[in-house]
């Protein structure tokens, strides 16, 4: 019997089905906020990636610009220079942190070198990828400037060879393969989030109250201990602090390019990076209206040398005075124009050719004019031509073209070709006669 005033009792089937919808209700706000999370993830990590990218290009554009305005305040000095990295305060030489290392201890010429950006010496704010991490570079022994190498031009190879993995023992490759000119001379590395190993508690010895953490390259830049899914390769060196270490021309430093993880999805490398190559740099340095008159001096002075003499600058650069039917052909000795107001020359000297006669008289026509020698500036590289290995710098056909190429090759005595250089064909010789 029912009581008076009692409220009827919904049917089972209501109850349950309001259950479900209950259930489906519960459902749909979960599956929401999976969602809803997911999309804060993916704007996160967007976010972060826009902040690294931007920080990447904004230090590799300020460091093409050191390099291409050097000699602007270095008096007598090439173009293409490189600071070093913020090696710390107790190395640099300077206080306070973001300067560019000077001659510290143990640097030599050809030492490459891995730091934080210099980024008070290239006037900008301490840069940080999206992780909050201050920028890390590395550049290559050959473009330092605190121990510059006996040559600095278009042709000068980076000591770096970048190389891409899937994480498994077979998949490390080379992203140059056998273009060496396409080896990078800089790198700029965001270092990311911590990995297993590394450890950026703060420094004891050197300021960090604007980027925190240490100068510990091993700290930041992976992967902490080697590992054989990416071929052993680390991306810093074996000098104090990690920071130092010999790459030669021939031999360049591996570094390995991230996102890399393994089968398990762990990560290997986070490390995101940018290069530089000469090209780059090079790139704006022959545009400068003051390369043409570089050059135009250089070829000046060399047009007065003397009977060529043998001459071995490296040992990837032997290519001596040879006989050349009636001509002696070579590069230009190692003590020419080395006055103060030409020493940059010495830095194209790989670049600069003459061929004379071997009688002393004159027997070659230059541009119409009767000359007892000439004088070459080669030119950029041309598409087929490669001036990396000892073999192709000893190759005349890497430098030369035409009817100059021939009185290197056969002892062509009539030569005809520019006489200034011009930005706009690069890769043209210039020639000048010896009267």
């Amino acid at each position: 019997m029912i009581l008076p005033g009692t409220p009827p009792k919904s049917p089972p089937s209501l109850q349950r089905g309001a259950a479900l919808m209950l259930l489906m209700l519960l459902l749909g706000v979960g599956a929401l906020a999976v969602l809803v999370n997911g999309l804060n993830r993916a704007a996160q990590k967007q976010e972060r990636d826009r902040v690294t990218s931007e920080a990447l290009a904004r230090a590799k554009e300020a460091l093409i610009g050191y390099a291409v305005t050097y000699s602007d305040t270095h008096v007598n000095q090439v173009n293409g220079h490189l600071p070093l990295p913020d090696l710390g305060s107790s190395r640099n030489g300077v206080p306070g942190e973001g300067n560019a290392a000077g001659n510290f201890t143990g640097n030599a010429v050809n030492l490459s070198a891995v730091g934080r950006l210099p980024w008070k010496k290239l006037g900008l704010p301490p840069l940080r990828d999206g992780y909050g991490e201050c920028l890390w570079y590395a550049v290559s022994g050959a473009y330092q400037n605190m121990q510059p190498s006996p040559f600095l031009n278009w042709d000068t190879l980076g000591q770096f060879e970048i190389f891409t993995s899937n994480g498994t023992p077979v998949g490390t490759v080379s992203a140059v393969g056998a273009n060496y000119h396409q080896r990078p001379v800089a790198v700029i590395f965001a270092p990311g989030p911590l990995l297993v190993g590394q450890n950026r508690a703060t420094s004891a010895v050197d300021n960090v109250a604007e980027c925190a953490g240490n100068y510990d390259a091993r700290n930041y830049l992976d992967t902490f201990v080697p590992n054989t899914l990416i071929n052993n390769i680390v991306n810093y060196f074996s000098g104090t602090n990690n920071a130092t270490g010999t790459s030669s021309l021939a031999t360049p430093k591996p570094i390995i390019l991230g996102a890399v993880r393994d089968s398990s999805g762990g990560w290997l490398v986070n490390d995101r990076l940018l290069t530089i190559s000469s090209d780059e740099i090079f790139r704006g340095i022959k545009k400068r209206s003051d390369f043409s008159t570089f050059i135009a001096s250089a070829v000046a002075c060399l047009s007065s040398l003397p009977t060529p003499v043998t001459i071995d600058f490296d040992t990837l650069l032997e290519n001596p005075v040879s006989p050349v039917g009636s001509l002696n052909a070579g590069r230009i000795p190692s003590t020419a124009c080395t006055s103060a107001s030409y020493n940059p020359v010495q830095k194209w000297r790989d670049n600069l050719l003459y061929a004379v006669c071997a009688s002393g008289s004159a027997c070659l026509t230059v541009n119409g004019s009767l000359c007892k020698g000439v004088v070459i500036f080669t030119g950029e590289r041309g598409v087929l031509q490669m001036r990396a290995t000892h073999t192709q710098k000893n190759g005349w056909n890497n430098y030369l073209e035409g009817n100059v190429l021939s009185a290197f090759s056969t002892g062509n005595i009539t030569l005809s070709g520019a006489s200034v250089y011009s930005a706009s064909a690069p890769s043209t010789d210039v020639l000048a006669c010896i009267p």
